[in-house]
């Protein structure tokens, strides 16, 4: 009796091995190896957390044809002014590499720096995308694409200003935020939290609220977008 139970020990022991290894080494993780070409993004930027949670800055790739990334990287809110972002996997319908801001459907908002990917093509290496030290905050933003381009020459450009409302650089932020309208006393040019309370947007998009018309000032291509983030600038509380 004694010797069955020790040949049944041993052939329990023996089954319970083979069935354990046979032979093979599986990895714990399979790693496939992405396709396309690599590009790292260097720079010092600040503002980064500024942007409301529907914005996302990053490095994306673009197509000629579309403004919608076909593939991009978050840059985190909360990364630290030193950035390095590798994008892999840039194939031949991308054309262009920005540095920039989309929405949430991924399409283009603002950008910030860019090249192109004809570079790209005469090397497998990861390619360095230096954008030296630039300031992507949201309200540096809207300075740089609304007042700058659409509201200084009538508003400080040559130290005068219609109604006396500077928007040069330096100037807007005090200007705008908190400040009554000279047209309608009863609302804020900007109003804090509140984009539907705020005279700047809708001076921008209404016809007939000031003597000159300003529905066209915007460009006609970017006009809903930079609409849009006015507005959604003012509702997260219009911070500088």
């Amino acid at each position: 009796m004694k010797n069955i139970i020790l040949h049944f020990i041993f052939f329990s022991i023996f089954v319970a091995c083979y069935s354990c290894d046979d032979g093979r080494i599986y990895p714990k993780e399979v790693v496939l190896p992405q396709e396309g070409l690599s590009v790292k993004l260097s720079g010092h930027l600040k503002g980064l957390a500024s942007w409301p949670e529907n914005y996302t800055v990053c490095i994306a790739g673009f197509s000629d044809e579309s403004d919608y990334a076909i593939l991009s990287k978050v840059i985190a809110p909360g990364s630290s002014a030193d950035v390095e972002v590798i994008l892999s996997g840039i194939k031949e319908e991308v054309t262009q590499l920005e540095l920039c801001v989309t929405n949430r459907l991924r399409k283009r908002v603002v950008t910030f720096a860019k090249m192109t990917t004809e570079s790209l093509q005469a090397s497998a290496q990861t390619t360095l995308f230096d954008v030296g030290m630039l300031d992507v905050g949201l309200f540096t933003t809207l300075q740089r694409e609304v007042f700058n381009t659409s509201c200084v020459a009538c508003h400080g450009a040559n130290g005068r200003a219609a109604r006396d409302l500077f928007l040069t650089e330096g100037a807007s932020y005090q200007a705008l935020v908190g400040q009554p309208s000279k047209v309608n006393k009863e609302m804020l040019l900007v109003a804090p939290g509140e984009a539907s309370a705020s005279m700047l947007p809708q001076v921008l998009s209404k016809e007939g609220l000031v003597q000159h018309s300003h529905t066209d000032l915007l460009d006609a291509k970017k006009k809903t977008l930079l609409l849009t983030l006015i507005n959604d600038w003012i509702d997260a509380g219009a911070s500088e």
